[in-house]
């Protein structure tokens, strides 16, 4: 990706800070829903590795967020 296309990209992002509140976290969902905000997720863990995820995110290096999800027996 190109240094202007970097900065455009930068300059769309738009940061939300929420506190717990449902109808604030249904309008976000709505929103991500209609493809119009996409969140950045860097890694995907199975949640038996949940440690090397907080260790990774504690590092502060991430540009997006870690995801755990659940393993399938």
């Amino acid at each position: 990706m190109a240094a202007g296309d970097r900065r455009r990209e930068a300059k769309s992002r738009v940061r939300q800070i929420v506190s717990p509140n449902a109808w604030q976290l249904s309008d976000i969902a709505a929103l991500i829903d209609a493809g119009k905000v996409r969140p950045l997720v860097e890694h995907v863990f199975p949640l038996s590795h949940a440690a090397e995820a907080h260790r990774l995110s504690e590092q502060g290096r991430m540009r997006g967020k870690s995801v755990l999800g659940t393993e399938v027996i």
